[in-house]
């Protein structure tokens, strides 16, 4: 049985279809039954299968959530999809502690969020495709990229509106 933590559902890896006989990865769907619903830690792997996806709007206009850190596979390709964290008024802190072989953030991931300043690390690089709109109506102001290499693929708008600085090492 897989944990309680989160809402989950097993995937297969070929046909990305739901498929409890071939559980290859797992999709976040929602939150569970989180001691702290203020800390959401979305882990590498759970019960050994790796976290590859969290789903549309799986913690949509979730107020309790404050702080959130996530931990891709090195040796996956990962996803946020659509709305996932949509509405999280109270949303502060996101913490990336990993690199996956490919990032897919999508639209409206984190719109209508409280994250005020966004943080990506040097391993954050073309690597990483931001879609269009992804922090729209988000409290963000402020984006520091590390990279010295390469940037992160970033869509139209993006940051949202607010946006008043975005700083890198170049």
């Amino acid at each position: 049985m897989l944990s309680t933590i989160y809402r989950t559902r097993l995937f297969n890896l070929n046909t990305h279809n739901p498929d409890t006989a071939m559980d290859d990865y797992i999709e976040i769907t929602g939150p569970g039954n989180q001691k702290d619903p203020n800390t959401i830690n979305i882990p590498e792997n759970i019960e050994g299968r790796p976290v590859r996806v969290i789903s549309e709007n799986a913690f949509k206009d979730d107020s309790r959530l404050i702080y959130l850190t996530i931990n891709p596979s090195g040796s996956d390709d990962f996803f946020i999809e659509e709305s996932a964290f949509e509405g999280c008024k109270n949303l502060r802190s996101i913490t990336i502690n990993s690199d996956p072989i490919y990032a897919f953030i999508r639209k409206y991931a984190f719109r209508n969020t409280g994250i005020t300043i966004l943080h990506l690390p040097s391993f954050v690089s073309s690597n990483w495709h931001f879609e269009d709109d992804v922090f729209e109506g988000s409290d963000l102001t402020k984006v520091w990229v590390e990279s010295i290499y390469q940037y992160p693929n970033i869509g139209n708008n993006t940051f949202g509106d607010k946006i008043k600085d975005i700083t890198c090492p170049y």
